[in-house]
């Protein structure tokens, strides 16, 4: 028996401590099983009891290499700290890598979905044996063959986030189905008319309902007032079921007793707190290396996170608590905040990452092909510095053959000098970067002189100019360099 120890985890389990939502996990895992369950009893050579802490893992590979002929690698194990009957054990020719790689992996394998729902830091990882690559499999096979790992064979899970995601929407859609069917005509949720549903909303608190509703003309409003999707409010309403502390009915609520009593029965019976949104902490490095909170806050939910970050809730959910040294981005997300060990270790990470962010940068004017400041940046800080942009604008961008428009003109970016043949080629087909961020200079007329808006900055991108002169951003696109007004306004890509 290990001794009990305290750990400094790096992440929390995605099932929030739910104790009964682990013991449906762990009952998931002897589902059709008909082989015997075996604890494993074979001695360990080493092992590592929190392989996120950048500290102990450090030390764990560094007295591995200790070891005689450990770069020939071997057999390990992954086992589940609260149960010795669940656990994994594979084979690789570096310990190291292959820790690293399973942290990192988000395919639908038995073990990964358990690790990640879980929680890594809920493992100790151990060696089991060294030996000559030549009989890594036959090693691995004689352990598989004695003992028959619960985690080493395929996990058909119904408790993937999406699975947990649909499984409790089609129990929402079998609640209205209860209702009667002159009600689902009414209600129907692929029907087009549930916009012009009255909606009635309720604030619940977890302990009462408020008796006092706020009445809206349609779905369409109830969005526009409380936040949550269109989609959303037609799946939760007259379900009894509250979704971030409110309950959408289409009628008033006769009795508030039996709707509360509906109410914690749902509560106790659905998985509601794995879809309610949960706040995400972005951090970032700066050139310095001082590691700071994005907006001094954290984002209220993925979905915010990815429209801050440019990008899909998949990519948001992927990066979530994995550590990986150089973040998305640069930005590093987390589902709870850092304490102060911990953001020293991301600062580490970040460190010792090799990434090459001491690499040269030759930085081309895209119209005259000419190379910007008559030589190499020596670093890509130093280039973002000239720039006044941040250095993921240039990693990002850095070889792709793209123009993207930093400080006011159009620019190409390489971690080599480009001879003239392929600056030729570029200058006659020049292909604008994706997605890229790029500022828009707004103007307006007076005696045929252009006069900048904005304070004689322009802005940062089209979202914010939208956003701020209520034009939408395919308008700005359409009128962009073109010398035509869109209601005497002129857009520009580059100063005038």
């Amino acid at each position: 028996n290990k001794n009990k120890i305290t750990r400094s985890y790096h992440t929390t389990s995605k099932l929030n401590n739910n104790e009964n939502f682990k013991s449906d996990i762990i009952k998931e895992l002897y589902k059709n099983r008909i082989a015997p369950v075996k604890a494993f009893s074979d001695k360990v050579i080493i092992s590592c009891f929190n392989i996120l802490d950048l500290e102990k893992r450090t030390e764990f590979i560094r007295n591995l290499k200790e070891i005689p002929n450990y770069d020939k690698g071997g057999i390990y194990i992954f086992q589940y700290n609260n149960d010795p009957l669940v656990y994994y054990i594979g084979r690789t020719s570096s310990f190291s890598d292959r820790f690293k790689s399973h942290i990192k992996h988000k395919t639908s394998d038995k073990f990964h979905v358990f690790a990640n729902l879980v929680g890594w830091n809920n493992f100790t990882v151990s060696i089991i044996e060294i030996c000559d690559r030549s009989e890594h499999g036959i090693r691995e096979n004689f352990y598989l063959q004695k003992y028959l790992p619960l985690l080493n064979s395929t996990f058909n899970s119904n408790f993937s986030e999406t699975s947990v995601y649909k499984t409790l929407r089609s129990i929402l859609k079998s609640k209205q189905e209860a209702l009667t069917k002159e009600k689902l005509r009414e209600i129907s949720l692929n029907s087009s008319t549930t916009l012009s549903i009255e909606v009635l909303v309720y604030n619940y608190n977890g302990i009462n309902i408020d008796k006092n509703s706020r009445n809206f003309i349609s779905i369409s409003e109830a969005c526009k007032h409380t936040g949550i999707a269109r989609d959303t409010i037609s799946a939760y309403l007259d379900t009894n079921v509250p979704i971030k502390g409110l309950l959408f009915f289409s009628k008033p609520i006769e009795e508030l007793k039996l709707a509360l009593n509906l109410v914690k029965e749902s509560e106790k019976s659905l998985p509601i707190s794995n879809l309610e949104s949960k706040p995400v902490w972005v951090y970032s490095i700066y050139s310095n290396n001082k590691v700071l909170l994005v907006n001094n806050e954290p984002f209220k939910s993925r979905e915010s996170t990815a429209k801050f970050l440019n990008t899909s809730h998949n990519v948001v959910r992927y990066y979530m608590d994995s550590w990986e040294g150089r973040g998305y981005r640069g930005y590093f997300l987390f589902s709870r905040p850092l304490t102060d060990k911990e953001i020293n270790s991301l600062r580490e990470i970040w460190i010792l990452e090799p990434l090459t962010r001491k690499t040269q940068v030759w930085a081309y004017d895209t119209k005259s092909m000419e190379l910007i400041n008559n030589s190499s940046f020596e670093s890509m800080q130093k280039c973002a510095e000239f720039f006044n942009v941040d250095y993921r604008s240039i990693s990002n961008n850095l070889d792709t053959k793209l123009t993207i428009n930093k400080g006011g003109q159009f620019i190409y970016l390489f971690s080599n000098e480009i001879d003239k043949t392929t600056l030729q080629e570029l200058s006659l087909n020049p292909q604008k970067a994706k997605n890229a961020v790029s500022p828009i200079w707004v103007y307006k007329k007076s005696n045929d002189q252009y006069i900048l808006l904005s304070k004689n900055q322009p802005f940062k991108s089209k979202l914010q100019a939208s956003k701020e002169l209520g034009i939408s951003s395919k308008t700005i696109t359409k009128y962009e360099n073109t010398n035509n007004d869109y209601k005497g306004l002129y857009f520009f890509n580059t100063k005038q």
